[in-house]
């Protein structure tokens, strides 16, 4: 299937000091009841590596991008939720 990047950008305005935050993409379930060829446990996308990843926010560097590689298994919508958590321990 194809692939396709994307990503969110992680910000921290005004930190004091490095802050560790953890980035994590998940895809969703599939809703049910969608078209009759595909059944509600298919997925139409899936993550091709790691689904989290952590990234060091500083004063001198306040923001990162955060990119994740997915690929299309079969054609449909599917929803992606990305999660941005600072990593305090």
């Amino acid at each position: 299937g194809d692939s396709f990047t994307a990503g969110v950008l992680v910000e921290a305005p005004g930190t004091v000091g490095e802050v560790a935050v953890v980035v994590s993409a998940a895809v969703q379930p599939p809703a049910s009841g969608g078209s009759s060829k595909s059944s509600a446990s298919s997925s139409v996308l899936s993550l091709e590596q790691d689904t989290s990843r952590i990234v060091t926010l500083s004063p001198g560097k306040p923001q990162q991008e955060v990119r994740f590689t997915f690929e299309a298994d079969s054609i449909g919508v599917q929803n992606v939720t990305f999660t941005a958590t600072a990593n305090t321990g």
